[in-house]
């Protein structure tokens, strides 16, 4: 996942998608993904919910570096 979060245009930060957490707690039923932040309330590797208001804002694309497995 890439993200454009330093408003010159450019993708300044990415993320590795995990997919839809069915789990119980503060992910359940979202699609989450990890990164490493260095600012905010939550600094060090992470995992954020891709709904989340700021990365929802900021999302750029995404890709994929593998095949996808059946």
């Amino acid at each position: 996942m890439f993200f454009k979060t330093t408003g010159n245009g450019t993708i300044s930060h990415v993320g590795i998608y995990l997919g839809l957490y069915e789990g119980e707690g503060k992910f359940k039923n979202k699609r989450i993904f990890i990164h490493a932040a260095s600012d905010g309330p939550e600094t060090g590797v992470i995992i954020t919910a891709i709904d989340d208001p700021y990365w929802s804002k900021h999302f750029a694309d995404w890709g994929r570096i593998l095949p996808k497995t059946e």
